[in-house]
């Protein structure tokens, strides 16, 4: 028995610990085949709300409606997610969270785990109360139901602690924990129970199964992927707009928030220093291979004269078993600046390294900032170079819609890590004859759905946070940024958009909003 989560606090007023790592939940699409909540009933309309949104989470494998006017957040510790679901009020009278439970001894059914729980309390000689405690049937699934009323502490004001534990595979339980007032008690029981009876569950088999597909169709896209497929885009040059729709879905109203190149070519290793003469190349330097570079530039405020420049180049050797980059994100206030860099090398396994080794280093503007941080890389692994390309590579030849996944280092959180990018690649549904591309960079990541042409063109990309990015020829996006009084000098580093291009946006690879700083994730250009 590991113990019941007694509720995201134990407090008086029912807010979320503090997590290792928190980042809000946005409202997102499922993967076209993926979980989905049941459709609630009227009797759960009446107590959720006629909107109330879905909550998918695909690494728990749990989807449910929540309240209409309710927010999420996510924690991130040890390696497991806990979200929790809260009123959306400055003091919430409630919360809701979800988590994974281990069970490594004892009985494994979710009544035990209950009874074991209240033993704990009685041997503790706790004061508390039962007000249910039963069995139920959630959509198929035999679990178990029980609210308590307990004080935390001796001197505290009692609170409810309500668990809902179903099972979800071998030593797996899945563990809704609710915590409320018991003045509220009877005012919102009928809330969760209409949040219960909208609950899918897929199990730890089906997770695990659907998981390792999606890694095996990564790793045959790669494999498969030759040299001549990569040097087919050689020489591709593109300009994009970033900017969000109109309330009002007038195009003169648009909120510009950035733009970006992406350019395509064959280059050397060296070129990742643009200070280093190629005359100097050390043979390791003159290695040939894909060079992708993005540059560009977002909009921190424009009132204040604040902008975000970056530029990365990303290199990958042609048999992809090589690649580094370099990653440089200036923040702009007049003539104040900020830099970022961040630095990249993957190596090759060798004698005595038998899986290949990547270093990252991020320098802040600190002497303490440049502690290098390693992994071993495991099988199936996307380099940065095809990260932001991949949607002009993935096959065309299947009528269906596919899954693919692949472990990548993941730059858009706070503390890096390698992560599994999740990509669902398949025609579009209006007859077009598009592709539609829908990524998660990271199981729990909002979904950035990109369009491309039968013939491969990049037609549009839509985050999840309304930034939309559409391809725009230079001249174009010049005469939008001058006639909206945005900055288009020439003097140096400047943010005209012309051939010698920005500095750099922060951090946003398909996925990342371009108003984020440096050392958030954020110094990367959009993709």
């Amino acid at each position: 028995m590991v113990g019941l989560p007694a509720g995201p606090s134990a407090g008086m007023t029912p807010h979320a610990a503090a997590p290792e790592e928190e980042f809000v939940e946005s409202e997102r699409e499922t993967l076209r085949d993926g979980l989905r909540p049941i459709s609630p009933d009227e009797n759960a309309v009446r107590h959720l709300g006629r909107h109330a949104p879905p909550f998918i989470s695909e690494s728990l494998g749990v989807a449910f409606h929540r309240p209409a006017d309710s927010t999420v957040t996510g924690q991130r510790g040890a390696g497991e997610i806990v979200y929790t679901i809260a009123e959306n009020a400055e003091s919430p009278n409630w919360n809701l969270s979800v988590q994974h439970l281990f069970v490594t001894a004892g009985r494994f059914d979710a009544e035990q785990q209950i009874e074991d729980h209240l033993e704990q309390l009685r041997s503790a000689e706790r004061d508390f109360r039962v007000l249910e405690n039963k069995s139920i049937l959630v959509n198929g699934i035999q679990g178990h139901l029980a609210y308590v009323e307990q004080r935390p502490n001796p001197q505290a004001d009692p609170i409810v602690n309500g668990w809902l534990i179903l099972p979800q595979g071998e030593n797996v339980l899945l563990v809704f924990s609710m915590l409320l007032f018991p003045e509220d008690y009877a005012q919102l029981r009928p809330m969760f129970d209409a949040m219960i009876s909208t609950v899918a569950v897929r199990s730890a088999e089906e997770l695990t199964v659907r998981r390792m597909g999606r890694i095996e169709e990564g790793r045959r896209f790669l494999e498969n992927l030759d040299p001549e497929k990569l040097r087919d885009l050689i020489g591709t040059r593109e300009w994009s707009r970033i900017y969000r729709e109109s309330a009002d879905g007038d195009p003169d109203t648009e909120e510009e928030v950035g733009y970006a190149l992406l350019e395509i070519r064959e280059g050397r290793r060296g070129e990742l220093n643009p200070d280093r003469h190629p005359d100097r190349y050390s043979d390791r330097e003159r290695q040939e291979g894909l060079l992708v570079r993005l540059q560009g530039r977002a909009i921190g405020d424009a009132k204040r004269n604040i902008f975000l420049d970056s530029l990365a180049l990303y290199w990958m050797s042609w048999d992809q078993t090589e690649e580094a980059w370099s990653v440089r994100g200036t923040q702009r206030q007049g003539e104040a600046t900020r830099t970022e860099i961040e630095t990249g090398i993957r190596n090759p396994a060798r004698t005595g390294a038998p899986r290949p080794l990547l270093t990252v280093v991020r320098d802040r503007g600190s002497e303490y900032t440049r502690e290098p941080i390693e992994w071993e890389v495991p099988e199936s692994y996307l380099s940065q170079a095809l990260g932001a390309i991949i949607g002009r590579l993935l096959p065309m030849d299947r009528e269906e819609t596919v899954e693919y996944a692949y472990y990548f280092y993941n730059f858009t959180l706070s503390n890096p890590q390698l992560s599994v990018r999740i990509d669902e690649w398949g025609p579009a549904d209006d007859d077009s004859g598009n592709w539609v591309l829908r990524t998660r960079l990271g199981a729990e990541s909002p979904v950035i759905t990109t369009l491309y042409s039968p013939s491969r063109q990049f037609i549009r990309r839509t985050r999840g946070d309304g930034t939309i990015t559409e391809p725009i020829s230079l001249e174009r996006l010049h005469r939008l940024w001058q006639r909206k009084g945005l900055p288009t000098g020439q003097e140096r580093d400047s943010s005209r958009p012309a051939d010698r291009g920005p500095g750099r946006p922060p951090g946003q690879s398909p996925g990342q909003s371009p108003g984020q700083s440096p050392g958030q994730g954020g110094s990367r250009p959009p993709r």
